[in-house]
């Protein structure tokens, strides 16, 4: 189970570099939404072109009709991608769809009954969710403060020129970026083995080795290809055929060197290999049974993508393991393996 998503998430990986670096030789049309004074109501076009001082706003593509705003007209921009909410969705619907047949599969103890409209039900819901999100995140505009002045048009020109449908390299000596983020990620977390050899419970059958994961991060990046990151990672998984409700829990805190490789304009490559904290405790409806704690390693390597200035797309999966001290007595490996999907948001000072 484990070889075959790991083999499928490469080879759509893979595909989707394949995709985007074919994509980006072609043309792209992007809606700008200009303001030309504060409380000014905003008008709607193709961003065409990019001059020293002004931009061009065209009707269509096949009939331009192009409308000069000089600098001193703009107060402030918005742009999205043309199709984006459209696009979202088939992205979102895409992705939900078979991670909500995964997910229904990975259920502690299988599906007896009706596997396949089972799966298939799940995999509509969890489409049609994502579907949503997709949508909703595909309405995001990226906001650009000219506030009327060439100074910040002199600023973003560059990352204007990301935009035009003409495409140009204006060469401008200031590159504006986002440099911290901070996001969230879930999937599926699979152990490699039980976390302890004996664990003091009269009717415990065993862990359960595919359960879930969730993680939230935050960093700063120095350089495009460099970075730091600290991750808290909770994975929880459930025991087998109990009377009792038990569950385990593995808790990761990582501190990671963020290494990233460029693969096209908006598409990278990321490693994060890390050393910290680990918690693993074993617990029912009532209180921890067992606790326990050590030192952690582990590596993570994803795919990201910019689908905005703001909010960039990740999917990768990650290696941890850490030695356990059982307050308790007795120690253990805990070591697990996880699929994650997530989103996160790139901070900065201004408006972009």
């Amino acid at each position: 189970m484990k070889k075959i998503l790991f083999c499928t998430l490469f080879l759509l990986c893979l595909h989707y570099v394949g995709a985007q670096q074919h994509a980006s030789k072609k043309q792209k049309v992007f809606i700008a939404w200009i303001r030309q004074s504060p409380g000014a109501e905003y008008t709607k076009g193709i961003l065409y072109q990019i001059n020293d001082s002004s931009i061009l706003i065209a009707n269509s593509i096949q009939f331009p009709g192009l409308t000069e705003y000089d600098f001193t007209k703009i107060n402030m921009l918005k742009i999205r991608r043309d199709m984006s909410i459209t696009r979202g969705a088939i992205w979102g619907f895409g992705l939900g769809f078979p991670a909500g047949i995964i997910a229904v599969n990975s259920i502690p103890g299988g599906l007896s009954f009706m596997t396949i409209p089972v799966s298939a039900l799940a995999g509509l819901y969890a489409g049609g969710l994502a579907a949503g999100a997709g949508a909703l995140i595909g309405t995001i505009k990226d906001r650009i403060a000219v506030s009327n002045n060439y100074s910040n048009f002199e600023k973003y020109r560059s990352v204007l020129t990301d935009y035009s449908f003409v495409d140009e390299k204006n060469e401008t000596m200031h590159r504006f970026e986002h440099r911290g983020f901070a996001g969230i990620k879930a999937g599926l977390s699979f152990a490699f083995d039980e976390f302890i050899a004996s664990v003091p419970v009269d009717d415990y059958h065993g862990m359960e080795m595919t359960g879930m994961g969730f993680t939230i991060y935050g960093g700063y990046r120095f350089t495009k290809n460099t970075g730091i990151e600290i991750s808290m990672t909770n994975n929880m998984f459930a025991v087998s055929n109990s009377d009792n409700t038990f569950n385990w829990a593995l808790d990761v805190f990582l501190l990671n060197p963020v290494l990233s490789l460029p693969l096209s304009g908006k598409l990278r490559l990321d490693a994060r290999p890390g050393i910290g904290f680990a918690s693993a405790s074993f617990s029912n409806e009532e209180k921890f049974l067992l606790n326990g704690e050590g030192f952690v390693y582990g590596l993570n390597m994803s795919i990201s993508y910019d689908y905005s200035k703001r909010w960039f797309a990740t999917a990768g999966a990650g290696y941890v393991s850490s030695k356990q001290e059982y307050r308790e007595g007795g120690n253990g490996l805990a070591r697990a393996f996880n699929l994650e999907f997530g989103i996160a948001y790139k901070f900065g000072n201004k408006s972009l």
